[in-house]
């Protein structure tokens, strides 16, 4: 029996900062303070939580949890928060790699770990070879 016949709401799991929230990355972090909502956040926030179990993960300490909770109360967003990550339908978050396969996912990781032109190091995730020919 599919959970929808036995009244069991799926669970949507969002990350706060980046998904909702602008975010400039962990060397611009404050406790306490957030960016702006992301642009259609609050309105797709609510009408997930309409049919679903909205789940909101953070990496934040919990004593931000309460002000989270209230930025979702004020905001008219039904939902909790936490930093265990629930299981769930999907999971939303700005910096995840979509994976359906290890060969699309390292290649995608490899482009994310070369930067030539702006200063990082760079890790070259295939040790100099390149990525293999991958054969499905």
């Amino acid at each position: 029996m599919a959970d929808e016949e036995r009244g069991v709401r799926p669970t949507v799991c969002v990350d706060w900062d980046g998904a909702c929230v602008e975010y400039g990355g962990w060397q611009n972090y404050k406790p306490g303070k957030y960016g702006k909502w992301q642009r259609g956040a609050v309105e797709a926030l609510r009408r997930i939580a309409r049919c679903c179990d909205l789940v909101i993960l953070t990496a934040r300490p919990e004593p931000e949890w309460d002000k989270i909770r209230q930025w979702l109360c004020v905001a008219g967003v039904n939902g909790r928060v936490t930093n265990l990550k629930p299981p769930a339908l999907v999971y939303i978050d700005d910096r995840a790699i979509g994976h359906d396969n290890w060969w699309k996912t390292e290649d995608t990781l490899a482009e994310l770990l070369w930067w030539p032109d702006d200063g990082w190091a760079q890790v070259d995730l295939f040790g100099g070879e390149g990525p293999p020919e991958w054969k499905e």
